[in-house]
C-alpha cells in the first residue's frame, strides 16, 4: 500500500472528512459516512442571522397535526414551516414567541462563513426523507468550534430525527465548572434543541439541560392519539449518510470480499463491484475507523487489489469510484476485516494409518490401531495458514519422517505455531498391536514312532478383568450431541498426559483469584492458555468465538458433513469450532445469517449453549431457582434450571444479570460445573486437580 498524491486524490481525500472541498476549512468528522447523496446548496443573503426562501420538501409532512410541503432554513440551526424569522436567540421559558414554529436541532447564534447548508429529498414514495444539513457551522465570534448537524423528516411516519455527525468543539469551562454543549460566543447565547408549533412543544434540551454527543441521533415520534405530543428517543439508530454539493456517479461500488467483519489471514484480496462511467478506483484503508491517516491504494480500473504481510488487527476500508474527468465520484459503505494469525491444522495424513474420524481444524485428538506389521509411518500435513510453522513430535520429542512405531501406545503430535507464537497441538494416539505367536509340534515317543502334533497355541497369561463400560449417554445428564463413550476415552487420555507431563508455566494474575482452580485445571488439559506476558486476565470478557472454541475442545466435537456455516465466519480463526457446535445444534446464529464471533458473550447466552449440551431438567431434578432480574428474560427457564443444577450462581442481591458480558473466569467455572455433573468425569478430573 502507498499514499497517493495524484490530483484526483485530493478530491477523494476530502471525502475522508465526509464532505467536499467546497468547505476549505472543514474539520474531520469522527467516522466516515456509509452513503453520500447530492444536496442542493441553501442560498442565504448573509452568513449571519439569515433565513432562506421557501424550500420544497418533496412531499406533505405532518407536523403537530398540520401538513406542510415547504420549509424555511436559517443559519442559526433551525427550520420553520411558516412565518419565517431570522432570530438568533430565544426568550424563555417555553413555549417561546419568536419563532413559535420550529424544528431546532441546534438553535443558537451560528454563522456560516466557512460552512455550507444543504438540503435534499431522498428515497421513493411513500418512504421519502427530507434532509437539511448544516456543514461545519460555528458559533459567532468563535472560530475554534465546528459542528455538522442534520435534520431528517420522514414522510411515512411524520417522525423527526436530529443527528450530529461532527462536534468539533472547544470546551470552555463555565461558571459552574461544567462544560457546555457548545463553546458559545462571548454573548453566551444558550442552546435549544426541540420542536414547537404555537403553544405545543416537545423539548429535548434548553439552556444546556441535556447533552448531545458526536454520532448521537435523537428521534421525535408523534403520538398517534394526540398530534400535539411527541415522544423522544435520545439514543435512536443513527443513519450513516451525508449530503454533498459535489456531483456523484449514479451507483456506488459495493465491496464483495472479504465479507464485512471477516477474519482473514495476512494475505488477502480486496474486491468490489464495477461502477458504470467509472474509470478509476481508489481504496482508503486504515486501522482507525475515523480514517485520520489512511493508506491510499490506487487500483486504476481494476476491481480488486491484493495485500500481503498485514499485521494482526482490524482494518476499515472504503472504495471510491471516479469518472475520467475527476468530476464525479461515488463511495462505498465502510467495511472491515480482521487479520488473525491461525494456528489451525488444515490437512494431515499418516501413511499406513486410518484415523478414527475425519481431520478437522477444531478436533484435536485422534485415535487409530494398526497391525503389528506396520512399523513406520510418515506424516504429511498443511497448516491452515501457509505462514504458520509446525513441529512434529513422537511421545513429546521432535521427530522427522519416517516415524518408527513401537508395540503398544505411540503419541504422535503436531504443534502448529501461528505467526504470533500461539501454539495449537493436535494429538494422534496410535496403538500398534503385538505379534501373534505359535508353538511347535511335540517330538516322537521312542519306539512309538512319534506322535505328530499340529501347532499348539502358546498359553497366554490370564487377562485382568476389564471394567464394564457405561452404556453411552444412558443415565447421563449429557445430551446426544456428546458422543459420551468416545469423549470420555479422549478426556481420560488428556488427563493421563497432563499428569505425566510437565506442569504449564504459572500464570501471573490468578494466585488469589476465586477461579484459580478451574483455570489451572483447564490449562493443564490444554483447553485454554495465558497471554504472552504470562497473564490470564480472568476478569476480562470472552467472545462468542472464544467460548465456542473452548467448548469444542472440551467435548471434542466434530463438524457434520452438512454444516452450513455462517455469513461472517468464513475466514475466522475459530470457524472450525463454530461449525462443529452449529452442526451439532449447540449454537445458532442471528436472523441475518451471521454469528457475530467477535461479539462478547453474555451470561444468558452461555446458559443457552449449556442447555443444548446438558439435560437441565435431569440435572436439576425438575426444580428451578429464580433470580430477581430474570423475569421476562428470553431464556428465563434455562437460567432457573441451570441455577437449580448448581451450574450458575447470581452475582449480587439475588440478581443473575443475564445480559451482562461473562468474564473468562466465569465461563471456565460454569464449564467445570457442567463436567462435574457426571460422577465419572468428576472423578477423572479430581485426579488432576
Amino acid at each position: 500500500m502507498r499514499k497517493g498524491n495524484k490530483l484526483s486524490l485530493s478530491l477523494l481525500l476530502s471525502l475522508v472528512i465526509v464532505f467536499s472541498l467546497v468547505q476549505p476549512m472543514a474539520h474531520a468528522a469522527s467516522n466516515m459516512t456509509d452513503r453520500l447523496y447530492e444536496g442542493q446548496v441553501v442560498d442565504f443573503d448573509d452568513t449571519d442571522d439569515a433565513v432562506s426562501e421557501a424550500l420544497p420538501i418533496g412531499f406533505d409532512f405532518s407536523f403537530f397535526g398540520s401538513e406542510y410541503d415547504e420549509a424555511y432554513v436559517t443559519t442559526n440551526g433551525y427550520l420553520m414551516f411558516h412565518d419565517p424569522v431570522d432570530a438568533y436567540r430565544y426568550e424563555g421559558p417555553l413555549p417561546i414567541e419568536r419563532p413559535n414554529n420550529y424544528i431546532a436541532p441546534y438553535f443558537t447564534d451560528l454563522v456560516v462563513d466557512n460552512a455550507t447548508v444543504l438540503y435534499a429529498t431522498i428515497g421513493e414514495a411513500p418512504n421519502r426523507k427530507f434532509v437539511v444539513q448544516w456543514t461545519n457551522v460555528n458559533p459567532i465570534d468563535n472560530d475554534n468550534s465546528y459542528a455538522t448537524i442534520q435534520v431528517i423528516l420522514y414522510e411515512s411516519t411524520g417522525e423527526v430525527q436530529f443527528q450530529y455527525p461532527q462536534l468539533d468543539l472547544e470546551e470552555d469551562e463555565n461558571d459552574n465548572g461544567e462544560y457546555p454543549l457548545f463553546s458559545l460566543s462571548a454573548n453566551n447565547y444558550n442552546l435549544l434543541i426541540g420542536l414547537q408549533d404555537g403553544e405545543a412543544y416537545t423539548n429535548y434540551s434548553i439552556d444546556q439541560a441535556n447533552t448531545v454527543a458526536e454520532g448521537q441521533a435523537i428521534r421525535f415520534t408523534p403520538n398517534s392519539e394526540d398530534s400535539a405530543l411527541y415522544t423522544i428517543n435520545a439514543n435512536a439508530n443513527y443513519e450513516s449518510f451525508a449530503l454533498t454539493a459535489d456531483r456523484l456517479l449514479a451507483n456506488p461500488p459495493e465491496q464483495l470480499l472479504p465479507a464485512k467483519g471477516a477474519l482473514v489471514n495476512d494475505s488477502l484480496t480486496l474486491s468490489w463491484s464495477s461502477v458504470p462511467d467509472a474509470t478509476e478506483y481508489v481504496v482508503l484503508i486504515d486501522n482507525d475507523p475515523s480514517f485520520h491517516d489512511p493508506a491510499v491504494i490506487e487500483a486504476g480500473s481494476a476491481t480488486s487489489y491484493s495485500l500481503d504481510d498485514l499485521p494482526e488487527g482490524t482494518y476499515y476500508w472504503v472504495v471510491f469510484a471516479v469518472d475520467s474527468d475527476n468530476e464525479r465520484y461515488s463511495q462505498s459503505s465502510v467495511s472491515s476485516f480482521t487479520v488473525v494469525y491461525s494456528s489451525g491444522l488444515g490437512f494431515i495424513q499418516l501413511s499406513n494409518i486410518t484415523l478414527d474420524r475425519p481431520v478437522s481444524e477444531s478436533v484435536y485428538i485422534y485415535n487409530a490401531t494398526v497391525p503389528h506389521s506396520v512399523t513406520v509411518t510418515s506424516a504429511t500435513y498443511t497448516p491452515t495458514d501457509s505462514k504458520a510453522t509446525a513441529v512434529l513430535k513422537l511421545d513429546g520429542e521432535p521427530v522427522d519422517n519416517p516415524i518408527s512405531l513401537k508395540v503398544g501406545s505411540n503419541l504422535i503430535s503436531l504443534d502448529v505455531i501461528a505467526q504470533n507464537g500461539h501454539v495449537q497441538t493436535y494429538e494422534f494416539h496410535i496403538t500398534r498391536l503385538a505379534e501373534s505367536t505359535t508353538g511347535g509340534g511335540n517330538g516322537g515317543n521312542g519306539g512309538n514312532g512319534g506322535n505328530g502334533g499340529g501347532p499348539v497355541a502358546t498359553p497366554s497369561p490370564t487377562p485382568k478383568p476389564t471394567p464394564t463400560p457405561q452404556p453411552g449417554t444412558e443415565g447421563s445428564v449429557f445430551k446426544g450431541s456428546i458422543q459420551y463413550d468416545q469423549w470420555k476415552e479422549d478426556l481420560n487420555k488428556k488427563v493421563k498426559e497432563a499428569n505425566s507431563g510437565s506442569a504449564p508455566a504459572p500464570l501471573s494474575d490468578i494466585a488469589n483469584h476465586w477461579s484459580k482452580d478451574a483455570i489451572i485445571l483447564f490449562t493443564k488439559l490444554g483447553f485454554v492458555a495465558g497471554y504472552e506476558d504470562g497473564s490470564f486476565r480472568p476478569d476480562a470478557s470472552i467472545t462468542r468465538a472464544e467460548f465456542a472454541k473452548i467448548v469444542a475442545q472440551i467435548f471434542n466435537l466434530q463438524t457434520a458433513s452438512n454444516a452450513a456455516g455462517f455469513s461472517d465466519t468464513g475466514s475466522h480463526w475459530a470457524k472450525a469450532a463454530i461449525d462443529a457446535l452449529a452442526s451439532n445444534g449447540i449454537i445458532t446464529g442471528y436472523n441475518d445469517g451471521s454469528f457475530k464471533p467477535n461479539q462478547t458473550i453474555t451470561r444468558a447466552e452461555i446458559v443457552a449453549i449449556i442447555s443444548r449440551i446438558v439435560d437441565l431438567d435431569k440435572a436439576s431434578g425438575g426444580k428451578d431457582k429464580g433470580f430477581t432480574d430474570t423475569n421476562g428474560s428470553w431464556n428465563e427457564a434455562q437460567i432457573k434450571a441451570a441455577a437449580a443444577a448448581g451450574i450458575v450462581q447470581g452475582r449480587s442481591d439475588g440478581k443473575f444479570q443475564p445480559n451482562v458480558n461473562s468474564t473468562r473466569a466465569e465461563a471456565l467455572t460454569i464449564l467445570l460445573r457442567v463436567l462435574d455433573l457426571d460422577p465419572q468425569i468428576k472423578a477423572l478430573l479430581e485426579a488432576l486437580k
